[in-house]
């Protein structure tokens, strides 16, 4: 089956889509992506966070709402999942404390 090519649309042709958030004011849905920033920046806890989220639907830090939960992918290109792991542990303890304090 040969591929079909390319289609190139003009401006007013180009459909829209409902684009909603999957956690209000921080990640968009429907859609997927990636986390890029400086080295040490906490961008791999900040995945771990959004991901427990998504996965647990509690608050992004206790404070932005998640609006669609589901299963979580995550590809990790650094450690083990072993280290993902422990990050996933530990933003859990600390959602956990977080709704205890409240």
């Amino acid at each position: 089956m040969a591929a079909s090519p390319a289609r190139l649309y003009r401006l007013d042709e180009i459909p829209e889509t409902n684009v909603g958030w999957m956690i209000k004011d921080w990640w968009p849905y429907p859609s997927y992506g990636m986390l890029g920033g400086a080295k040490k920046s906490l961008k791999s806890w900040l995945l771990t966070a959004t991901a427990f989220s998504v996965a647990s639907r509690r608050p992004l830090f206790g404070e932005l709402e998640v609006k669609e939960s589901g299963p979580v992918v995550v590809f990790t290109g650094e450690g083990s999942a072993d280290l993902f792991r422990r990050r996933l542990r530990h933003v859990g303890r600390l959602d956990r404390v977080r709704r205890r304090h409240r």
